[in-house]
């Protein structure tokens, strides 16, 4: 239930993953916007899995959803920031110590973005599929018409498809009983409903008790995205994430409350990462959770990332974000002493210049 990727997503990775011949998968499509956006969508990195998944070839993607390669995910705060949160890994890690430390202890005058390929192709404009040999590595997602991308997902989804003005939800003994679609009624095992949070709950009398997206026969999706989730790639990462989480745990008809347990954990765990970072790019850190305060003082203290169960962002995201926000390391890790120190200035100076090299190249063959 509902409509846009939100929708279509799903319904394509049940085609993909499910025995056509064992299930029957419906979508009933909810007309008008239920939380999408207009224009481009950021896929992050990991959308390769969904795409080898969905059976979608990164030709399909130049050519039917005008795809173009993303090294970063381009946030612009309502105060006016800037924030580019990048693709790949700042610097190369030696001896078992994080770039970082090396960049603080070598006392580089450089700024730390400046170290970060991903980084400096997309402040360029430029692209290289793969770093060279000896460079900073980094990975690249897409950005991609979204019209077409969902005609895309449409193709993929071998699913019965009914449009309707009007879907509510029927419960009894907090399980869904069916689905009214129209004055149409609709039974099934399990239910999906990936229709805009605020909009599913004007629409239905169904609810989601202690925030749990999962509960007896039906699983909720969508929490209700925002213009940070859209532009971080967070809008079409939870989706994905959601259906991974799903057909790791899928369910028999007993629906074992253990399993939606699991699930509900790591969709709680996941949703408090994200919460997290929104709040950390909105400068709105006071009286954050438990999880981002000590990252911030783990990462002020010495310049180390905290890596959480479950992590959803890279250590390069949350770099850059402490970074944009005026959140400095005030130390390093004493390891780095181990190296050093002219040899360690030097290495740092020479991959600096050997990134400049690489976008100086590509800028000559645009």
């Amino acid at each position: 239930m509902g409509n846009s990727i939100e929708a279509w997503l799903p319904a394509a990775y049940c085609c993909a993953r499910l025995p056509s011949d064992d299930y029957q998968i419906i979508l009933a499509e909810t007309k008008g916007n239920t939380g999408g956006s207009d224009g481009d969508i950021v896929a992050k990195p990991s959308s390769k899995n969904l795409h080898h998944v969905l059976d979608i070839a990164e030709h399909d993607l130049g050519s039917k959803a005008h795809a173009r390669p993303a090294l970063a995910a381009s946030i612009a705060i309502d105060n006016g920031l800037h924030i580019d949160l990048p693709f790949g890994h700042y610097g190369i890690d030696r001896e078992g110590i994080e770039f970082q430390h090396l960049w603080k202890y070598s006392g580089s005058q450089k700024p730390l973005s400046e170290f970060n390929l991903a980084l400096a192709m997309h402040k360029a404009s430029v692209f290289l599929p793969e770093p060279p040999k000896g460079a900073p590595v980094y990975n690249y997602g897409y950005m991609l018409q979204e019209e077409g991308y969902i005609n895309l997902l449409k193709s993929k989804a071998r699913a019965t498809h009914i449009t309707a003005d009007n879907i509510t939800l029927q419960q009894s003994n907090g399980a869904i009983d069916k689905v009214i679609c129209d004055g149409e009624s609709l039974k099934a095992d399990l239910y999906i409903d990936a229709r805009h949070y605020n909009y599913a709950a004007t629409n239905t009398n169904v609810t989601y008790t202690d925030g749990n997206a999962w509960q007896h026969n039906h699983l909720r999706i969508t929490g209700g995205f925002d213009m940070l989730d859209h532009q971080s790639g967070m809008r079409l990462h939870r989706i994905q994430m959601a259906m991974e989480r799903l057909f790791k745990l899928w369910p028999d008809r007993e629906f074992a409350a253990v399993e939606i347990a699991e699930y509900n954990r790591l969709e709680a765990s996941q949703s408090l990462h994200i919460n997290d970072m929104n709040l950390l790019l909105q400068q709105q850190t006071q009286g954050c959770s438990n999880t981002l305060a000590r990252k911030i003082k783990l990462f002020e203290t010495r310049g180390r990332i905290a890596i959480e169960d479950y992590e959803i962002y890279s250590k390069a995201e949350w770099i850059a974000a402490f970074c944009a926000m005026g959140i400095n390391a005030k130390n390093y890790d004493r390891l780095a002493h181990r190296i050093n120190s002219d040899t360690l200035a030097q290495w740092i100076e020479q991959l600096q210049v050997a990134i400049t090299n690489v976008i100086e190249q590509l800028s000559d063959k645009k």
